[in-house]
């Protein structure tokens, strides 16, 4: 009798399971390498949308990959898996001759788009979690928000309720008919938004970035289209035939992107459902500046400042809608970028410049006219050859021949074959090839050095194999997490099943990651 009553009085004392999150949160901030935020650090910035502060733990995470590509990272952080995994080895490849966009799918018409424009997953080889948390639990809804449309057709995939990007030839939000007959009326009264920007769109740096005293201009950043190098970018000062795609390089195109992730919230009422929903969130403005302008730029840093800004605003919402408890969010980017070669030359660093077109012209030296025809293209950083109707012999010969010439040009590190025994031996080969769909031979290269498009010849890219362009942050937030900054490097891929661990559901049914160390156990 005394044993019963003292297990009763345990029992009692004992406090009560605690309620799981019921809303999951995915930030993807384009091109925000770990490199930003320890720049941003010397000067005193440390918290990047004031997550540490809310509770967050941070990570580096290391890509273990070359192609790190928009496409590739948010459908490898999505689906939890490696481009070998889930297909999506680049942004755009050659098939049969054809250019193909990883997201293009005649057959879902983008709303108001042009004829023949459709967008879908079709290509995504792997679950996404959103896709795992349908299957499992199909109430429960799944929407994500990006500038960019592979952003968010990658990070929802196919089951997702809805993806909104934006549309650069109409000037408004939208989505396709793989996901929706119209826009919800949330959507639509945001989607011309941009229209605001066109006749009233001001940038000027924050005041916090201005007094860094950073230099306004360096050699080698770019003039996207018809903003200058230097400050005020006023977008209703460009043309007005390159104002719809000069938004995409605004700030205003992250607090639109944001605005439309919180009316989501609202009007989709996430996260107050009996089952688990998902929002997720791309901001890619980031990616626009750092192509043109280059890390380490005014426009760059003011970009990064201004996204942290927009996650705290997004997260004040959660925090307000649902209770901090009610929520859970992890915060990553999909890779960085090389710094501008130009501005290491004091330095002396060995920095420089891949033109696509020189790339490929040296690539194809020695070659007979007719395997110079074979050539189809450049999608960094593979080289597509068309090796259709050769016999083994020469297509062997075609192939290595390319392999050699691309491995004597001065700033690559390595030309591997896709189907050779160094890809296989190699992680980070082995984990960037999709059998069929990415080219017989890819380029890593030497630090410092990037690949360089022919209309655009300055700015800078990714997609090199270097550190730089693989290391990212890796933020999650959520009840049970132990936070403050970690020492320990993870992997991008370990972002997704975090963020399932928290919710209390499945990781992604393809899932290749692990739930980061700082989750507690459950009480």
């Amino acid at each position: 009798m005394m044993l019963s009553i003292a297990a009763t009085l345990l029992l009692a004392a004992a406090p009560a399971p605690q309620k799981l999150p019921r809303l999951g949160v995915v930030v993807v901030v384009d091109q925000l390498g770990a490199g930003d935020l320890d720049a941003l650090a010397i000067d005193g910035e440390t918290d990047f949308g004031g997550l540490l502060a809310r509770g967050a733990a941070h990570y580096d995470a290391l890509y273990p990959y070359v192609g790190t590509e928009t496409g590739p990272g948010h459908a490898t952080i999505s689906t939890s898996a490696l481009p070998a995994v889930h297909g999506i080895c680049a942004n755009t490849w050659f098939a049969e001759g054809k250019k193909t966009y990883c997201v293009d799918d005649p057959a879902w018409p983008v709303l108001g788009g042009r004829p023949g424009e459709g967008k879908s997953a079709r290509f995504l080889m792997a679950p996404t979690l959103g896709d795992t948390l349908k299957s499992r639990s199909p109430k429960s809804k799944v929407v994500t928000v990006s500038l960019k449309d592979r952003a968010a057709v990658l990070l929802g995939g196919p089951s997702a309720d809805l993806a909104v990007w934006y549309d650069h030839n109409t000037g408004r939000w939208t989505t396709s008919k793989a996901y929706a007959d119209a826009l919800p009326a949330w959507a639509e009264k945001l989607a011309d938004r941009p229209a605001q920007a066109f006749v009233s769109g001001r940038w000027s740096p924050l005041p916090q970035v201005a007094k860094r005293g950073l230099a306004d201009v360096r050699e080698g950043e770019d003039s996207p289209e018809g903003f200058g190098t230097t400050f005020p970018h006023d977008l209703m000062s460009v043309p007005p035939e390159k104002q719809k795609r000069a938004y995409r390089y605004t700030p205003q195109s992250i607090e639109d992107t944001v605005s439309l992730a919180i009316a989501a919230l609202e009007a989709e009422a996430l996260g107050k459902h009996e089952q688990p929903d998902l929002l997720m969130v791309s901001l890619s403005a980031t990616d626009y500046a750092g192509h043109a302008w280059g890390p380490g730029s005014v426009e760059k840093v003011d970009m990064i400042e201004r996204a942290s800004l927009e996650v705290k605003r997004l997260v004040a919402e959660l925090d307000k809608r649902l209770g901090k408890g009610g929520w859970a969010m992890v915060l990553t980017a999909d890779h960085g970028a090389a710094p501008l070669a130009e501005a290491l030359k004091p330095q002396h660093l060995p920095a420089g410049r891949l033109l696509e077109v020189d790339l490929l012209r040296d690539t194809a030296q020695g070659l007979s006219a007719e395997q110079k025809k074979r050539f189809i293209g450049l999608s960094p950083p593979i080289i597509f050859l068309d090796l259709a109707g050769l016999n083994d012999k020469d297509r062997e010969a075609m192939v290595e021949s390319t392999r050699k010439n691309l491995a004597a040009i001065k700033g690559v590190r390595r030309a591997v074959r896709t189907d050779g025994p160094e890809t296989q031996e190699n992680a980070l080969s082995r984990g960037s090839v999709y059998e069929g769909r990415c080219g017989p031979v890819f380029v890593e290269l030497m630090p410092y050095v990037v690949f360089t498009e022919t209309p655009h010849p300055l700015g800078t890219d990714h997609a090199s194999g270097n550190v730089y362009d693989r290391r990212v942050p890796l933020y999650v937030l959520g009840p049970n997490v132990s936070g403050g900054h970690h020492a320990q490097v993870l992997d991008p891929r370990d972002a997704t099943p975090s963020l399932a661990s928290l919710l209390g559901i499945p990781p992604p049914d393809r899932s290749e990651g692990r739930p980061v160390p700082a989750l507690l156990p459950r009480r």
